[in-house]
């Protein structure tokens, strides 16, 4: 229904017009009536989106009757009464077709060139734009081209879901031609045209679709093995203009496939590569050689000659990188290990650490320096860029430490002989490209120690004299003010003692068990003044040098005093005892003699706070008897009468 329908006479003028309506019998029916007889033409009004079936002539009543060209019936005889109901109308949609083009974009230009060729085998989808419907699907043919027939006018896009990986999609719309150009982009994992609109009976060859290959990259670094060890380690050097070569397995011809140099940072690639089997080759110059063989960061491992990688498969699109590989230098190499020698065997031991801060010079046969590093962390040293020759290495320690004892064939043994803290190795030849890495150091801490003598000081002079004696069982207590942690040690029974395996450091002295007996002698402004600035019995501080063995820290004690006194006084009533009234004699000559009689001193009674007839004498322990030079007119009382303290002796 709802197609307009016009009635022409004899002279092809319109006499009436009518639509199309649905009746009972057909959905587009029309009917002109109460005509006269005469000559008649219809005429269909054709509608957008349709047209005209082609005339056959079979049967009149089902067949159409409107000519295609020019939309008119053939002239139409009514006589008088007559109906004539088989004028019928076909019409049909005017459909329209997309002849897509899928080419090989080899410049990767976005645009159709001519020397570009089809890809076959493409399968496109068409989708209903509004609904996202899938329409049909086809794949291109030999000439490339995507067929899609009997489309529907309307707006469409299509799709490719899947491609293969050794394609890519070239840039889209990169042309004003648009029958030049690609217009499909990826859009997510689809790659997907715009929308476009068919319109009846058209024909669009403009929706193309562009692919160039998805070459592969291989790329990787090349640097500077110091140490050898197929590791890439921090602070090694990147190697700038080294020449890497790429070969395809499958190519017989022998010819690289393409070559190039190590950039700024060592770094090199090569890009647009098809699917193939390739391997590698890294070409030394006159600075640098082939390092010597395989590691985790290494890819050279000659399978495919000198300098080579192992084959490696690249797929269409696929990218791979850190082939790396490791050239050492042409010059000479030496290293590599100062360590503390904790057991001061001269071997390197697994739990043994390295001594960082230490000066390695390299010095010639004539004894000229060469050069000159530091031991770094974990104590690894290196020097490279030697030309070949005789060297020998020399080695400056902090004074804290010395060398240990040398093993010079063993591998892991120090290769230094040491005097104090400076040490050289033998002299080694280097040849050309050679590396030793075997001139390892092994230090011990350069310990200290202090002592020696413990003595009983008789004549209070602060000096060992002839026949003075040491003491034995002495506690003697050394305190390290940095760590505060103290030792103990006894003097032996000839009064010797000794501190060992000390740091460098500050220090002081402690006696801490002098009994009621012993006190210290004049040793003012010795090492030993035990002047109690640290504490009771203690010392001064005093530092300590690293490797120095202290043997004067002698330390004199002499037996404390004892006191013999004290009174001569006059007994009145001749009892032999001090009664409260008598009163004391000065003026009375006292002498003291030891047990031999040999004379110790003497004095003479006085007053003493207030007390007349007083004497005292301060003496060393020991035994001992006093006489008294009385005056003439004096005796001496009777003894033994009373206590000790009010008798007479």
């Amino acid at each position: 229904p709802g197609i307009e329908i016009k009635l022409l006479d004899k002279d092809s003028t319109i006499i009436k017009s009518i639509v199309s309506f649905e009746s009972d019998s057909h959905e587009g029916s029309y009917l002109f009536s109460d005509l006269e007889p005469g000559k008649y033409f219809i005429k269909a009004i054709l509608p957008e989106k349709f047209s005209f079936v082609d005339v056959i002539n079979v049967d009149e009543s089902i067949n159409s009757d409107i000519n295609p060209e020019t939309g008119l019936s053939n002239p139409i005889i009514l006589e008088p009464g007559e109906n004539n109901i088989d004028i019928d109308i076909g019409l049909k949609y005017s459909f329209g077709e997309i002849e897509s083009f899928v080419w090989l974009d080899r410049d990767y230009n976005g645009i159709q060139d001519s020397n570009e060729v089809a890809i076959s085998g493409i399968e496109m989808i068409l989708q209903d734009a509004d609904s996202t419907l899938e329409i049909s699907r086809n794949k291109s043919d030999s000439s490339g081209l995507v067929l899609f027939e009997n489309v529907l006018p309307g707006k469409y896009r299509l799709l490719v879901d899947s491609l293969d990986r050794k394609y890519k999609i070239t840039y889209f719309e990169n042309s004003m031609d648009k029958s030049l150009d690609c217009d499909f982009k990826a859009e997510g994992d689809k790659i997907s045209s715009s929308i476009f609109e068919i319109y009846p009976g058209e024909i669009n060859k403009d929706i193309d679709l562009g692919m160039t290959y998805n070459f592969g990259t291989l790329s990787g670094f090349v640097w500077n093995d110091k140490d050898s060890n197929g590791i890439y380690d921090t602070g090694e050097e990147l190697l700038e203009d080294i020449e890497i070569e790429i070969y395809d397995i499958n190519e017989s011809t022998g010819n690289p496939v393409s070559s190039t140099f190590s950039g700024v940072n060592g770094n090199y690639e090569f890009t647009g590569l098809k699917s193939s089997v390739y391997f590698i080759k890294f070409n030394g110059n006159s600075r640098y050689k082939l390092g010597p063989g395989e590691g985790i960061d290494n890819y050279i491992s000659n399978q495919n000659g000198l300098g080579t990688t192992d084959s490696i498969f690249i797929d269409w699109g696929q990218d791979i990188d850190n082939v790396n590989g490791a050239l050492i230098s042409n010059k000479c190499i030496v290293g590599d290990l100062v360590w503390l020698d904790d057991n001061g065997n001269g071997l390197k031991d697994s739990l043994e650490l390295g001594v960082d801060g230490v000066h390695v010079d390299l010095y010639n046969t004539q004894d000229s320096l060469i050069q000159s590093t530091v031991s770094g962390e974990g104590g690894e040293y290196y020097m490279d860029g030697i030309e070949a020759g005789n060297y020998y290495l020399k080695f400056t320690c902090d004074s804290i430490y010395k060398f240990t004892i040398p093993k010079l064939n063993e591998d892991n043994g120090s290769k230094v002989i040491g005097a104090g803290f400076i040490g050289k190795t033998n002299g080694f030849l280097l040849e050309p490209g050679s590396q030793n890495l075997d001139l390892d150091a092994g230090l011990l801490v350069n310990f200290s120690s202090i002592g020696d003598f413990v003595w009983l000081d008789t004549n209070k002079n602060g000096t060992v004299d002839g026949e003075e004696k040491g003491l034995d069982s002495i506690k003697l207590e050394l305190v390290n003010m940095q760590s505060n942690l103290t030792r103990t040690v006894f003097s032996d029974e000839n009064g010797y003692y000794h501190f060992d395996s000390l740091e460098a450091g500050n220090y002081y002295l402690k006696l801490p068990d002098i009994n009621d007996t012993l006190d210290f002698a004049n040793n003012i402004g010795s090492k030993t003044d035990f002047t109690g600035m640290n504490g009771t019995n203690t010392t001064s501080t005093f530092y300590i040098n690293p490797g120095t063995e202290y043997d004067d820290f002698d330390i004199g004690l002499v037996l404390k005093t004892a006191t013999i006194g004290d009174r001569v006084w006059l007994d009145a009533n001749e009892n032999g005892i001090q009664d409260t009234n008598e009163n004391g004699l000065n003026n009375i000559q006292v002498i003291l003699f030891d047990i031999n009689g040999i004379e110790y001193d003497r004095t003479t009674t006085s007053k003493i706070e207030g007390q007349d007839g007083q004497y005292h004498f301060e003496v060393d322990p020991g035994y001992y008897f006093i006489r008294f030079i009385l005056p003439f007119e004096y005796n001496s009382t009777i003894g033994k009468q009373g206590s000790e303290d009010l008798d007479s002796d």
